[in-house]
């Protein structure tokens, strides 16, 4: 079974800033690592260049007066009512192509689970993706296009039952508040207690609602949680419920953030650990 690599050096193009957090260079960075490392010259991997989303592609989740206003604002310049859909100076600026590096990260998603979804592979790794804060109407936590949702959404439509997999540092809100109550898809998250992190959420309460119910698993760790701790919540937990609910695709969420050094969350995990 191939796997699939899928990437574009036109993800280079757009910066958050100088001093934002998210350095799309990191992309460009990792990407020549895997390649000096010849992994991408493994008969088993299969390298597809991103192709952008189309914006109806969006509409699957995102509601059409947002989308607007994120067209709109791709010049770089703010708009008068942007703040009013979370976007702004802060967490979610507007910076020339914001938009267009939206449309790229969704667009290698929707790559990713085609090739799975066509049976052309058994894995897919948008490097870029996984901008799982993003509301249907709003910006949030870095994240203006919520490719998770998306990608999810198309393949319900294909037909799929899917398992969503969260294990950044931060709660995956957006992902979970989309299918809160449909049991078509299982959504599992380990990260940070809202307690002491953004976005607030993901306590173990929230178990989903309606038909839904049962099928949100939120596991919120205490700041300075170590690999042993982290590990062993994981492996009593999700191979299990995966496994119980039997999906057709599992569709992953792989923040690196829960590594002991990173600047912006709490938790200590190792290279040992991940």
């Amino acid at each position: 079974m191939k796997t699939a690599f899928i990437y574009t050096d036109a993800y280079l193009d757009y910066d958050y800033g100088p001093s934002h957090p998210l350095r799309i260079i990191r992309l460009k960075l990792t990407y020549e690592l895997i390649k000096a490392y010849g992994l991408l010259d493994l008969p088993s991997v299969q390298f597809i260049p991103t192709i952008k989303a189309e914006e109806k592609k969006l509409t699957l989740f995102h509601s059409r007066d947002y989308l607007d206003v994120l067209k709109q604002a791709n010049d770089g310049h703010l708009l008068g009512n942007a703040f009013s859909y979370g976007v702004g100076p802060g967490d979610n600026p507007i910076f020339p192509g914001f938009y267009d590096w939206s449309l790229w990260v969704a667009g290698a998603t929707l790559q990713a689970v085609d090739f799975v979804a066509d049976g052309k592979g058994g894995v897919a790794f948008n490097i870029a993706g996984g901008l799982h804060h993003a509301l249907k109407s709003k910006a949030s936590g870095f994240c203006y296009i919520n490719d998770p949702v998306i990608g999810i959404l198309r393949l319900l439509d294909r037909g799929k039952r899917v398992a969503y997999l969260d294990i950044d540092a931060h709660h995956g809100d957006g992902v979970q508040k989309a299918f809160y109550e449909t049991d078509q898809v299982l959504t599992i998250s380990l990260h940070e207690s809202g307690y002491t992190l953004f976005p607030g959420s993901g306590h173990e309460c929230e178990i989903g609602k309606g038909k839904g119910e049962g099928y949100s698993i939120n596991l919120p760790f205490p700041p300075y949680t170590n690999d042993d701790l982290y590990l062993w919540a994981f492996e009593e937990v999700v191979p299990e419920v995966i496994l119980a609910f039997s999906p057709d695709v599992v569709v992953t969420q792989l923040g690196v953030d829960t590594f002991f050094n990173d600047p912006l969350t709490n938790l200590h995990l190792s290279l040992r650990g991940y």
